[in-house]
């Protein structure tokens, strides 16, 4: 199945892998991942995975696919022709799934946002659009295989499908209220953002770009002609090539016609309006849009989570190491991103070059080229300090700092954004839950509006040393902070109970931490807590940097993946399993060595665990890299077999 992925990716489609006979995924976080990337591609469907299924990601690849299910009782060909001998039929790409069923697939037009839905044009046809996928020809189940059945170009969808699977667009506040267009307020605001948006490209997505910043306008409150007027004096100059006129009316007009939002909505002088405030489970689409993870189980897009430590633990350099992992995409937690891309760190109390150090540190220790890393931002809150509530005398103020961070997290496409410490980015009482609760409302706002996870710090009051920290009673200030955050987790020294079991000595503890998750409400189990080991990092200016790296401890450490980065003279570095490091020694190895003290030293890992069981118990996959090829190492007992992936 390489060559049909491979192919269907030169086409347009964006891809990704779904297990073998089946229909479900073979990766999480498939929605951000499905690519057309050929080097991704032939990894996925490489080796042993090379008849791995074929699923398409509609959204991104333009596409609406009409879903005919004719099993079951329904009838979803015969509903279709009656719609179409009403409406019209169009011609388009059809692909017969196993079950005698079909798909028929379409481009969607240009501004519009179709959903996915199931039987909203009759019983018996689903759609698939955002948040969608469907399994492409060439794929096998138990029932068949989906084949090519007319074969010719993916026709636009026609006006009739597409009007009835618009996404519900926002009440109109101009249908509920006399909102005044062009207010002196948001014309100010819509200039500004003028100035600052990127220009539109050719070749580059310039078309979408415009239409998504006439949208902006559109929901800023702007009228057609004044948003035209500041297009052209504030924006327009800097395109290649430059708009008409009549191009960026145009766009206005498409985007006052398609936008899913009413006019005004994001207007500064918006009256309130009565939302709909109920809803019927009728209403469901079955097809649900899954979670958008970008690292399993702690951070989410659109929600914000909360890390709770005391001063010293190093909670800065484990939230830094954690927004390198997903920058880049190296598994350096032990928590592989299911999602990566451009990264903000926020420090809120500490100066640029002490950032910069940290940074430089973890590129060093870590094996990172820093010059390649253009999608990790970061900025200091000594020199520009954001407040998104302060207290006045009139009580606790919203101030406009969320719209600054706003702003730029889309303007670079920001995925995750660190704040470390909360307690410096506002200015009112942290033992207040009324005032505590405004601010968070303006974190909780930031993450909605740019769908990205925002990851907060923040300290512990001060801890018992007998006392359980594994709960998120020990924050300090208000309590609203953490009942409002969906996932937190606490970064603590380890415990005397710890010590014992780390064969550690009170002098030794400094050096460890641990994290461990508290409040999950997006997540379900027991998981357990993972440990970090303290590393020094001495910089080529001869300043010494703590970091963070991960530590291998238990049973259950090792049975858990672990990403080892090997560079092409197939060498590996021995900090990756902490516990080999006596048999390995204090320099990089070559494989064959490695496979070995691996083999030989695993089982007297386990401790406490008879021989008869280690045989059958122990299995993992340790995944690495030579020269840009996927490999595997799979332990069964005492026995390595390497393969390709």
């Amino acid at each position: 199945m390489t060559n049909t992925a491979l192919e269907l990716a030169r086409k347009g489609f964006y891809v990704f892998p779904i297990r073998e006979g089946s229909k479900k995924p073979a990766i999480s976080g498939w929605p951000h991942r499905a690519t057309r990337d050929e080097d991704q591609i032939s990894k996925w469907w490489d080796g042993a995975h090379k008849q791995r299924n074929i699923g398409i990601a509609t959204e991104p690849s333009g596409l609406i696919v009409i879903d005919l299910d004719d099993k079951d009782g329904k009838s979803g060909s015969k509903a279709y022709a009656e719609l179409c001998e009403a409406e019209s039929n169009v011609d388009t790409l059809m692909v017969q799934t196993p079950t005698g069923g079909a798909h028929l697939y379409f481009r969607v037009p240009e501004g519009r946002t179709l959903k996915t839905s199931a039987s909203a044009l009759a019983t018996g046809i689903d759609t698939r659009a955002v948040g969608g996928f469907v399994v492409a020809s060439g794929s096998v189940t138990p029932q068949g295989v989906y084949s090519t059945i007319v074969d010719i170009e993916i026709a636009e969808c026609p006006k009739w499908i597409a009007d009835r699977l618009q996404r519900p667009k926002a009440t109109k506040s101009s249908d509920l209220l006399d909102i005044k267009l062009d207010s002196v307020v948001d014309v100010k605001a819509a200039e500004e953002y003028a100035k600052l948006a990127p220009p539109a490209l050719q070749g580059e997505g310039g078309d979408a770009h415009t239409y998504k910043i006439c949208c902006h306008l559109h929901n800023q409150g702007i009228s057609i002609p004044k948003a035209v007027e500041i297009l052209n004096e504030h924006w327009n100059s800097r395109c290649e090539p430059p708009w008409t006129l009549q191009d960026l009316a145009e766009k206005m007009q498409r985007a006052y016609q398609y936008a899913e939002k009413a006019p005004g909505c994001n207007s500064l002088n918006l009256p309130s309006i009565k939302p709909k405030i109920i809803h019927s489970v009728s209403q469901i689409s079955e097809a649900i849009p899954p979670r958008d993870w970008i690292l399993d189980g702690r951070l989410i897009a659109g929600y914000v989570t909360l890390t709770v430590a005391p001063g010293g633990v190093g909670k800065s350099m484990y939230t830094m190491l954690e927004a390198m992992s997903v920058a880049t995409g190296k598994n350096l937690t032990r928590n592989p991103p299911i999602r990566t891309g451009p990264v903000l760190i926020y420090n809120t109390e500490d100066p640029q070059d002490e950032i910069e150090r940290r940074l430089m540190a973890l590129c060093k220790h870590n094996g990172i080229n820093s010059r390649k890393l253009d999608n990790v931002f970061y900025a200091s809150g000594v020199q520009s300090p954001l407040r998104f509530v302060v207290s006045q005398a009139g009580g606790a103020q919203i101030t406009h700092d969320r719209e600054i961070l706003e702003e730029i997290i889309k303007e670079h496409n920001i995925v995750l954004v660190v704040i470390d410490p909360f307690i410096r980015c506002h200015g009112v009482n942290e033992n207040s839950n009324a005032e505590i609760d405004l601010v968070v409302q303006q974190l909780s706002a930031l993450a909605v509006s740019t769908q990205c996870s925002i990851s907060v710090v923040h300290h512990t009051r001060k801890l018992s040393a007998n006392a359980d920290n594994d709960t998120m009673d020990i924050s300090r200030g208000a309590s609203a902070l953490v009942s409002a955050a969906r996932i937190v987790h606490t970064l603590t020294p380890p415990s005397e109970e710890d010590r014992e079991e780390l064969g550690i000595s009170e002098e030794e503890a400094w050096s460890v931490v641990r994290l461990a998750r508290v409040k999950g409400n997006m997540s379900s189990g027991n998981t357990p807590p993972k440990w970090f080991s303290k590393r020094d990092v001495e910089l080529e200016n001869g300043d010494h940097v703590g970091v963070l790296e991960s530590k291998l401890t238990s049973m259950q450490d090792l049975l858990q993946p672990v990403s080892i980065e090997v560079d092409v003279d197939t060498s590996v570095s021995v900090s990756i399993v902490d516990a080999l490091g006596p048999f390995l020694g204090t320099g990089p190895v070559d494989i064959d060595t490695f496979v070995a003290v691996l083999s030989s030293q695993l089982p007297y890992l386990i401790v406490g665990m008879s021989m008869s069981v280690r045989r059958d118990y122990v299995k993992s996959v340790f995944e690495y890299r030579v020269n840009g090829s996927d490999f595997y190492i799979e332990i069964a007992g005492a026995t390595l077999n390497i393969g390709e992936n």
